[in-house]
């Protein structure tokens, strides 16, 4: 498989202008597009059995969130989440937001509307994390590492890459290995 973009998120969500707005204040994400879409047979899309809209929002390198919301009568209720042991319901997801300054970035996102679900936690000496939700519900983890270039030297210029050492290379690739392929008959 060859991936062609960054990857994109969608969102389900109820307020599509409020949610695409608190994106754009709170984290600095761009409006890109708005598009409706017409309804179509459920058999042929499970996304909605009515018209919907896609607002589309892209982050400074690239990501982007899909915020998605029905064009019914009615607004879904918001999903009760827990505000703790976020890993003890399966199937709970967060976006992760890395940023240079954890304080202010979450400063920032509280004034546009998020919700903080705890305080900010040192979970080792080069990363710090605070978790919050956003208008709708949707936890957000705000991370911020001491040095971005050890954790993703990727994006680092490539005069200023850190090399991985092979210790640690030979155990992600132990770790990650590949399935074997599907077989067809």
């Amino acid at each position: 498989m060859t991936m062609t973009a960054p990857t994109e998120i969608g969102i389900a969500c109820r307020d599509i202008d409020t949610l695409a707005q608190f994106y754009v204040c709170a984290f600095g994400f761009t409006f890109i597009s708005r598009i409706d879409v017409a309804a179509r047979p459920l058999a042929d899309l499970p996304l909605s059995d009515t018209a919907y809209t896609v607002v589309r929002l892209q982050s400074p390198f690239g990501e982007r969130l899909k915020l998605l919301s029905a064009h019914v009568a009615y607004r879904p209720s918001a999903q009760q989440r827990p505000a703790r042991n976020l890993l003890g319901t399966a199937n709970t997801s967060f976006l992760t937001v890395i940023v240079a300054d954890l304080a202010a970035t979450a400063q920032q996102a509280m004034r546009c509307g998020a919700t903080m679900l705890g305080e900010t936690v040192r979970i080792r000496p080069d990363l710090d994390i605070v978790f919050l939700q956003d208008p709708e519900g949707n936890y957000l983890e705000v991370a911020q590492y001491g040095d971005i270039r050890c954790y993703r030297a990727d994006l680092q210029p490539d005069g200023d890459r850190r090399e991985i050492d092979e210790g640690s290379a030979s155990q992600t690739s132990a770790f990650f290995k590949a399935p074997p392929p599907p077989s067809f008959p």
